[in-house]
């Protein structure tokens, strides 16, 4: 039975008993992170930066500080709160009538000097209407343009005139 399977209270007697050990093992970091012992395995060696390299290694056995685990993100809780600032961003684009370069960035998941560049380029973005010295679009014109991708509007124009 891993870690992640056992009931609460004995998970907390569990990371009780880590506090007081200067080492961590893949056994220990699993308790930890509440995961399999096998899956912190796999971060370790076929994804780079998902597990820090060893502080020490005791009869060729890996081993790291508690700290060291303690100050490294848990692998995956970094994409889930990029995915769940992501869509609180869109679920506010939801609201506006009269969207920014900021907000075109944010819906198509891009960034403001993308939207930028695609503006400077002819046909890529629609005419933005100037408020102020900001550019704008209505949300609606954005949400049925189809987004430019990797090379679009770039490069000379075909001598035959086909696309």
């Amino acid at each position: 039975m891993s870690a992640a399977d056992k009931p609460d209270d004995e998970r907390t007697e569990l990371l009780e008993e880590l506090n007081a050990k200067p080492y961590w093992t893949y056994d220990d970091i699993a308790v930890y992170w509440n995961m399999s012992p096998k899956s912190v395995r796999t971060y370790r060696f076929t994804r780079a930066g998902f597990l820090p390299d060893p502080d020490e290694t005791i009869n060729r056995a890996p081993v790291w500080k508690p700290d060291t685990i303690r100050d490294h993100p848990r692998p995956g809780t970094q994409q889930q709160e990029l995915d769940a600032a992501r869509a609180k961003q869109l679920e506010e684009l939801n609201g506006k009538d009269v969207w920014t370069m900021q907000d075109v960035a944010v819906y198509w998941g891009i960034s403001v000097e993308s939207v930028r560049t695609y503006r400077m380029r002819p046909g890529v973005l629609p005419e933005a209407t100037m408020r102020g010295r900001t550019p704008t679009w209505p949300a609606e014109v954005i949400r049925n343009h189809r987004r430019p991708g990797r090379g679009a509007g770039g490069g000379p124009k075909r001598k035959d005139g086909s696309q």
